[in-house]
């Protein structure tokens, strides 16, 4: 109001600048804290607090998604994050760093970056077009790709215990063979048939 009292009547006051004036712990001089409000009343919400990095966990897991960050001044993450930043996927509550790891299924469960392997794995992913190839056997082998008609693509020597991808991606769409022949023992193979779209 204007006045020509040089004193404030009761209920007002001479300072402005209060941006809720229905609590008294809300003005231009309060102390910002950790509570989501504009305590000191300059715009910006828990600013200079210290902060806290959580990551989500879709999953409920425990671990977090480290694409997934909220940055927060409350010490105690929120519901749905954590502290982690682990999860190598975490859309599935059985696959963490904590998970027992299932051999020869082409899953890595425990997030150490590779499935478990512990007998002679051929399988083709469909969508990136990869055969993957890992050898458990004595000694070397030798894998052959061919196709329905007979003609042998490419043949490649593979060691023990040692994982493989082919790229397929430029090879024709169509039926292809897989073979592959434990050196020394020819009559030791595997093959499997694969259809490439």
């Amino acid at each position: 109001i204007e006045s020509c009292y040089n004193s404030a009547p009761q209920g007002f006051t001479n300072e402005k600048g209060d941006c809720n004036d229905s609590d008294v712990a809300i003005n231009p001089t309060a102390l910002e804290i950790c509570d989501d409000i504009d305590n000191n009343c300059n715009g910006s919400t828990d600013e200079g607090l210290i902060l806290f990095t959580y990551f989500e966990d879709t999953d409920g897991d425990s671990t977090g998604n480290a694409e997934e960050i909220l940055e927060t001044c409350k010490s105690i993450p929120p519901i749905g994050f954590v502290v982690n930043n682990i999860d190598c996927d975490d859309t599935n509550n059985l696959i963490s760093p904590f998970a027992t790891e299932i051999p020869d299924n082409g899953v890595d469960e425990n997030c150490d970056g590779k499935d478990l392997i512990t007998t002679t794995v051929i399988s083709y992913d469909y969508i990136a077009n990869h055969l993957f190839k890992n050898y458990i056997g004595n000694g070397k082998a030798s894998i052959n790709f061919w196709n329905v008609g007979g003609q042998l693509i490419f043949t490649q020597q593979l060691d023990n215990n040692k994982p493989i991808l082919f790229d397929l991606k430029n090879y024709p769409t169509g039926i292809y063979i897989v073979e592959l022949i434990e050196s020394g023992n020819e009559s030791k193979k595997f093959r499997k048939l694969i259809m490439k779209y």
